[in-house]
């Protein structure tokens, strides 16, 4: 029993050297530096005090009280359905 135990050990201790093996292969990248490019950010709409504010990104500058679901401005999204 003693020496299946010390086989079994030594087989089990094998596989897990060379299984971690694989993982310390060293890998370079493709492609050195930046991938992406970020985007540069809008200027920022400056506060002027008022209730009505000309310079929202939101509707472009157009934000009702009370909106329904109609698309209204460039860029909504329109579905027509065919029957």
């Amino acid at each position: 029993m003693q020496k299946n135990a010390a086989h079994t050990y030594a087989i089990s201790s094998l596989l897990v050297l060379s299984l971690t093996g694989c993982a310390w292969i060293p890998s370079t990248p493709l492609v050195q530096g930046a991938t992406s490019a970020q985007p540069v950010p809008g200027p920022t709409p400056v506060a002027n005090g008022s209730i009505f504010q000309s310079a929202q990104p939101i509707n472009y500058g157009y934000q009702p009280l009370f909106e329904d679901r109609r698309p209204r401005n460039i860029g909504d999204t329109l579905t027509i359905v065919l029957q």
